[in-house]
């Protein structure tokens, strides 16, 4: 499997999530705008970089378990889908594939598409946290994101913020 057929399979999967859930909860309805971007910019995706398949593994692994921690806790299981399948790729997609890419082919470099990309993330995460010092950490972070998207693929930015949202929900569920 390819990485554009592992996105696309990803973005199909988390617009569904989205579509119906947001019938059911106005949270997902936040994601609507996101959703239909990353729909579109997946459908003419290229990736330059080589495809990791255990990327995709831990990735599917990781929905897995949280889904597995969500029954055996008192999570929501549509918050740990929100959290852990939907916001990575349909954030990941939008900011670091389709924002990335456009400031990358305007400015001709990586590092502002990185700086760009980490902010357009923090004023993202803004939204739901209006904590200076939530979204510094959100920056950071981005950045870090970008990095992986420089250095690796896009479908490696998805996997570390599953991973990043999945520690986060198992720590605030033991603090």
């Amino acid at each position: 499997m390819n990485c554009e057929t592992a996105l696309k399979i990803d973005t199909i999967i988390s617009s569904i999530f989205v579509f119906i859930f947001s019938m059911v909860d106005v949270v997902f309805l936040y994601y609507l705008p996101l959703t239909v971007l990353s729909l579109i910019y997946v459908r003419s995706y290229k990736e330059k970089n080589t495809f990791n398949v255990m990327d995709f593994v831990t990735s599917i692994v990781t929905v897995i378990s949280m889904l597995i921690f969500s029954l055996l806790l008192t999570v929501s299981s549509l918050e740990i889908i929100l959290a852990v399948v939907v916001a990575p790729c349909v954030e990941e997609i939008t900011i670091r594939g389709l924002f990335f890419d456009m400031v990358d082919s305007i400015s001709k470099d990586k590092r502002i598409a990185v700086f760009v990309s980490a902010l357009i993330f923090s004023v993202w995460h803004s939204i739901a946290y209006p904590d200076i010092v939530i979204l510094t950490m959100v920056f950071i972070f981005g950045i870090i994101f970008g990095y992986f998207r420089v250095r690796s693929t896009l479908y490696t930015c998805i996997l570390m913020h599953r991973l990043f949202n999945f520690f986060n929900l198992v720590f605030a569920f033991i603090y």
